[in-house]
């Protein structure tokens, strides 16, 4: 796949990308809030880019994109689709609530990883949260050859008290 990223934000909150320009030089930003739709996300999903970092209102089970001043209306991802898109992205971050809650049968985080013919880790939170709000220095480890593993430590380490249920899963 291409080196670029895609950060997709439903949340408008984070006006920026999230740090993954210290990764890639070529980082797609979309972060319209009459644009952030569940069939947008999707057709993006199809576009080839080595890092999805999606920012979205979640539950174990499917992402929810509201519309301007948080009208419903945007649509949902569903965990059962994830294979039918079949993303095309080595790693994803899914900033949003309980997407790899682990305990459920279905959660979203499992299907990117265990669905698709691309994606070899996921990065997401098993509980409810408040959002994260800078991935810099996540992104800046990548961007120095860290492994995912040891970024995704490092920056969890700094940050455990308020993202403890963040979690990283992958296909070995």
């Amino acid at each position: 796949l291409p080196e670029k990223g895609l950060v997709y934000k439903e949340v408008t909150w984070y006006p920026n990308d999230h740090g993954m320009s210290n990764l890639y030089g070529d980082v797609t930003l979309v972060n319209g809030e009459n644009t952030t739709t569940a069939y947008d996300y999707k057709n993006r999903l199809g576009q080839e880019f080595q890092f999805i970092h999606l920012v979205a209102h979640s539950s174990c089970w499917a992402h929810t994109f509201f519309l301007q001043d948080e009208l419903p209306g945007g649509g949902s991802v569903f965990s059962f689709e994830i294979p039918f898109v079949n993303p095309k992205a080595f790693f994803l971050l899914l900033n949003c609530c309980m997407a790899a809650r682990f305990t459920e049968t279905d959660d979203l985080a499992n299907w990117y990883v265990f669905s698709n013919d691309y994606t070899q880790a996921v990065i997401a939170s098993s509980s409810l949260m408040y959002g994260i709000n800078n991935m810099g220095g996540f992104y800046g480890a990548l961007a120095s050859d860290s492994t995912i593993g040891s970024a995704f430590k490092q920056w969890h380490r700094a940050n455990y008290s308020s993202f403890m249920g963040t979690l990283i899963l992958g296909d070995p």
